[in-house]
């Protein structure tokens, strides 16, 4: 029974977050067609510039607020009354910092103007807001209305974006499309769920203290999450052109497309772990979904092989035709990282212990900067993928060896290759009945 409400839950969530890619992927091509490389360039530093605050003034204090979640000690009304608060504090920090550092003689921030920035954190935030609140549906078994509901954000988004950007064609419009779309969904959820009614339990000290230390544990994880997804980015702004940095996210954007597939299977993995406890049948499970990540990887990697001429010709036209090397580079990478979220969502999530990944991360984001710094420079683009590849690769094999020193003696020889790939099949076989 549990088997099969956990089959149907991700199937569920699994075909919602299929559809939300596509809309996605739309909202992506509209927008680098209409910009072109340039306007492009400056579209992706403006969301690496909102992503970048948001982790360090936000500081992962989402993990807090859904462990309190996850263990029954919070209701999603004071769920979401955490999260609009701590969100509502981060806002203001990364605002004030903007304008502290915004005349400062740095390249980064002569690439766009003020209003842009601005822009691209209120868009920043209010998407925390929204992802937040679908994941909390999730961790309280309402895997249909967040299906639906995280479709309907994409749906919006793509519209409002190409009534904007056929009336403007500038960044700003695009933001402003962005923005207007998460403020109607956060309404939804407030009228749906109730979420602002009075309630008996109310914020209080002891949660609030709970979620920033929480937060801060796994602050690092979100860092290096960051820095995975921005830091090439970040780093590619001070040398290339905003031409060149539009090619390269256009690239990343396309293949961090494939890490919804490890993200939907961690939203309904975690709740069904935590209800089982700390069990080694639950630790074969974890194993089990890595070893399915690994035949997509490796399906997807063989695509992209022989098809991401076409795909990238197709999807966003002559002018991005230089992104198709790095699509097939940056996804062999990129794969490790897809690779390691089970095991990160084990961890931080399932077990309660932030600090076991944190010094993982901390160690590879240093590598990650140090690389940037180096390679970047003299290779540009190239640089920044080898780099990618490297990082993603060193943080992949530490995190499994941790997840394999959790293992006890002689688990890992009960899950032999071949009793891995039966299961695979099992898994499959009852998804096909259903």
């Amino acid at each position: 029974m549990k088997n099969r409400s956990f089959i149907r839950n991700l199937t569920m969530l699994f075909s919602s977050q299929v559809i939300v890619m596509i809309l996605g992927l739309l909202t992506q091509i509209i927008i680098a067609r209409l910009l072109l490389p340039e306007g492009r360039g400056i579209y992706a530093i403006c969301i690496m510039f909102a992503s970048m605050m948001s982790v360090i003034t936000y500081m992962g204090n989402e993990y807090g607020i859904r462990y309190l979640l996850l263990k029954n000690n919070i209701n999603i009304q004071q769920a979401f009354r955490y999260l609009l608060l701590t969100v509502s504090v981060a806002l203001a920090f990364s605002i004030v910092i903007f304008y502290l550092v915004k005349n400062l003689d740095i390249e980064f921030f002569k690439r766009g103007t003020e209003q842009q920035f601005i822009l691209a954190l209120l868009f920043g935030f209010s998407q925390v807001i929204c992802v937040q609140v679908n994941v909390f549906l999730t961790i309280l078994g309402k895997f249909r209305n967040a299906s639906k509901i995280s479709a309907g954000l994409e749906f919006l988004k793509l519209f409002f974006v190409i009534i904007a950007l056929l009336l403007v064609s500038n960044v700003e419009a695009a933001l402003v499309a962005s923005i207007l779309s998460n403020v109607l969904v956060i309404f939804v959820y407030i009228y749906k769920y109730e979420l602002l009614i009075r309630s008996d339990s109310s914020i209080n000290r002891t949660d609030m203290s709970f979620i920033y230390k929480y937060g801060f544990k796994s602050w690092f994880l979100t860092l290096n999450n960051f820095s995975n997804l921005h830091m090439g980015t970040l780093v590619l702004s001070f040398y290339v052109s905003s031409v060149k940095l539009g090619i390269y996210s256009i690239a990343f954007a396309l293949v961090s497309r494939v890490q919804f597939i490890p993200d939907v299977i961690n939203r309904v993995m975690v709740p069904r772990i935590a209800a089982e406890g700390k069990t080694v049948k639950e630790r074969h499970f974890v194993i089990l979904i890595f070893m399915v990540l690994l035949f997509l990887c490796l399906g997807v990697f063989f695509f992209l092989l022989l098809f991401s001429d076409d795909l990238v010709y197709l999807l966003f036209g002559a002018s991005y035709l230089e992104a198709v090397p790095l699509v097939k580079f940056l996804f062999a990478g990129f794969a490790f990282k897809i690779l390691s979220k089970p095991f990160e969502a084990y961890f931080n999530e399932i077990l309660g212990e932030p600090s076991v990944i944190a010094k993982i991360h901390l160690f590879t984001l240093i590598l990650l900067i140090v690389l940037m710094n180096i390679l970047v420079p003299e290779y540009e683009l190239i640089g920044a993928i080898l780099t990618n590849i490297v990082v993603f690769f060193i943080g992949f094999m530490l995190i499994s060896i941790r997840f394999t020193m959790r293992l006890d003696k002689g688990e890992l020889t009960k899950r032999t290759f071949p009793s891995l790939v039966l299961s695979i099949g099992e898994l499959m076989n009852k998804v096909v009945k259903k």
